[in-house]
């Protein structure tokens, strides 16, 4: 278990330059740096959150983490990765390891005993609205990923996403992950949850592929949680709804 809890014991991840859409302003870039976060940014981590949330139109995306929790992730229940601008967080991402409680979200694929401790989360993610369009969420969450993996055994990654998160959904597909239960999660809000398996991929049966559009939620229910199938990519459709990708998974994901 990693307990470096401070944040200079941290080094740099990934330097670089991103684009800032201000409201209003033309276009202008900044120079950024992404490191692993410790528990002396909490205070920064949860007001990044704060910001985010409530600059949403539809706050129920979104579900924000305590500040029990996020001070969890900081330390020796997760980690989180976070992004910089001028030496201020603009956006991070947490994983958090649940350990084998009753609210492990193993348990919804029937997994059980030692495996349970071998389940990480992508947990919270928030990047504030002017550096959004630098694929930031899915550059955190590649090195949270490997970050994970290299400071304990971590076989099972989990997250969960709203049905209506489309850009969400697109960062946990390029994470390889796959949707394997559509059920409700946080105060009975309906969520996918997405799931990768980091030493055995699930794979997908491709003889069985289908597209369904993504503001048909009924038919995503039904294939996810009454046909076993799973959700592994999306694409644009112009100004449409998106189309979510299905087929049956290469191999079983749960007992049935």
């Amino acid at each position: 278990m990693d307990d470096a809890l401070d944040s200079t014991a941290y080094k740099s991840l990934e330097t670089g330059t991103l684009t800032v859409a201000q409201a209003g302003q033309p276009p202008t870039t900044a120079p950024y740096a992404m490191r692993r976060l410790g528990l002396d940014d909490l205070a920064a981590v949860f007001t990044v959150q704060q910001y985010v949330h409530g600059a949403l139109e539809e706050p129920s995306l979104f579900y924000p983490g305590t500040r029990e929790l996020l001070s969890e992730c900081l330390s020796d229940r997760g980690l989180v990765v976070g992004t910089f601008v001028g030496g201020r967080l603009v956006g991070f991402r947490s994983i958090f390891y649940p350990g084998p409680s009753a609210d492990n979200f193993g348990h919804d694929i029937g997994l059980h005993g030692d495996a349970l401790d071998q389940v990480a989360y992508l947990d919270r993610t928030a990047v504030e609205p002017a550096y959004r369009g630098n694929r930031l969420q899915i550059r955190m969450t590649t090195h949270a990923i490997r970050l994970a993996t290299e400071i304990r055994p971590c076989v099972h990654l989990f997250s969960t996403v709203a049905p209506t998160n489309f850009a969400s959904m697109k960062d946990k597909f390029t994470a390889e992950m796959q949707v394997v239960r559509t059920t409700r999660k946080y105060l009975d809000y309906w969520r996918h949850l997405f799931y990768r398996n980091l030493v055995s991929p699930l794979g997908i049966n491709a003889t069985t592929a289908a597209k369904v559009s993504g503001d048909n939620f009924a038919t995503q229910l039904d294939l996810v949680e009454e046909r076993g199938y799973v959700a592994y990519g999306i694409e644009r459709c112009g100004a449409n709804a998106p189309m979510i990708s299905f087929a049956r998974p290469g191999r079983p994901i749960r007992p049935r």
